[in-house]
């Protein structure tokens, strides 16, 4: 039977080869997590689909908020009756087109 020791071909490792390979591993981890940023596209879905359901559980505010500040008053105006004569049972995301600079976006 052979010792630690003898495993390691007669040298322990050391506190300092012992930090160096645990921050090896953690940058080598961490560059792993790395990712790219959402797309235009994937941005404007994702607030599409919260401005939806914040509106369908009747936070207009919520959803006003993440309307472009242009359409505000509209948007709230023409959904002022949500919520109390008019209730939400679905939404669906049908068409989304992001213009070329990426600018503006049609949902």
């Amino acid at each position: 039977m052979t010792s630690a020791r003898g495993r390691c071909r007669g040298r322990a490792p050391t506190r300092l080869g012992t930090w160096l390979f645990t921050v090896v591993l953690g940058v080598a981890c961490g560059l792993t997590g790395c990712y790219a940023p959402p797309s235009v596209t994937q941005r404007v879905s994702d607030a599409a689909r919260d401005l939806n359901l914040a509106a369908r559980f009747g936070d207009l505010e919520g959803a006003a908020a993440l309307a472009a500040p242009a359409v505000r008053a509209e948007f709230l105006a023409r959904r002022a009756l949500w919520g109390g004569e008019i209730r939400i049972l679905d939404v669906e995301l049908q068409g989304l087109r992001v213009d070329e600079a990426g600018a503006r976006a049609f949902v």
